[in-house]
């Protein structure tokens, strides 16, 4: 799969526990995620870990893409805040 993905273009990033792997020797890029040996159900920590990696990042980038969007409207929204406070307070 890694390999069919990097023939269209695509870039690839494997996250991994062992940069020795096939997986990770398919990738264009390798995130180690030194979570030690496997001792019981194979490839267990590494997947929770990976899953977790993955979350991580996919949170930093919406937030990177999200965030500039919502700006205007977060300043839109204080500053209604702010005059309907003034009036407020001027009212009485």
């Amino acid at each position: 799969m890694i390999d069919g993905l990097r023939h269209v273009g695509a870039r690839t990033v494997a996250i991994t526990n062992d940069p020795a792997s096939s997986l990770a020797q398919a990738a264009e890029t390798t995130l180690q995620i030194y979570t030690g040996t496997e001792h019981s159900v194979a490839a267990t920590k590494t997947y929770v870990a990976s899953v977790v990696c993955g979350l991580w990042w996919l949170a930093k980038v919406l937030r990177s893409w999200v965030l500039p969007l919502t700006m205007p409207l977060k300043k839109q929204w204080w500053k209604s805040v702010m005059n309907l406070q003034i009036k407020v307070l001027t009212s009485f």
